[in-house]
C-alpha cells in the first residue's frame, strides 16, 4: 500500500468488537441513546460533555471534523444490552508519524467500573 493509501486507513472507522463493547462509526441515529445516557453525567466539573439537548448537536460536530479529517469519532455500545453508553474519538491524527491520541471518551455510570473503559 502506497504512502496515500497508509494515511487514508488513519481516518477509517471500522466496527471493533470486543467481549463487552463493540465500537461502531458514530451517526446521528445514536442521539437518543447517547443524550439518555449522558444525562447523569453532563455537568460534572472535571471535563466537558454535550448536555442531553446538545447531544444531536455534538454528533454533528465529531462528524464534521471526522469529515475534514481531524478526528475519528464512535460510539460506545455495550455488548450485554446492546446499549450506545457513550462516545470516543482518535484526535490529533498525524498520518506522517504514524500518531495519534485516543480522547473525548466518555462512558454512562453504569459502565464505569465494570472494565468495559479498559477493553475500549
Amino acid at each position: 500500500m502506497g504512502a496515500a493509501g497508509s494515511r487514508e486507513r488513519f481516518f477509517e472507522v471500522p466496527r471493533l468488537a470486543g467481549r463487552l463493547a463493540v465500537l461502531e462509526p458514530l451517526h446521528p441515529s445514536h442521539a437518543e441513546e447517547l443524550a439518555e445516557e449522558v444525562a447523569a453525567i453532563h455537568d460534572v466539573w472535571f471535563t466537558r460533555l454535550p448536555s442531553p439537548d446538545g447531544m444531536a448537536a455534538e454528533i454533528d460536530r465529531r462528524l464534521e471534523r471526522h469529515a475534514s479529517g481531524l478526528v475519528v469519532p464512535w460510539t460506545i455500545r455495550r455488548v450485554s444490552d446492546g446499549r450506545a453508553i457513550g462516545m470516543t474519538t482518535y484526535l490529533n491524527i498525524r498520518p506522517d508519524d504514524r500518531r495519534l491520541e485516543i480522547g473525548s471518551t466518555w462512558i454512562a455510570p453504569s459502565a464505569q467500573g465494570t472494565g468495559l473503559n479498559k477493553e475500549v
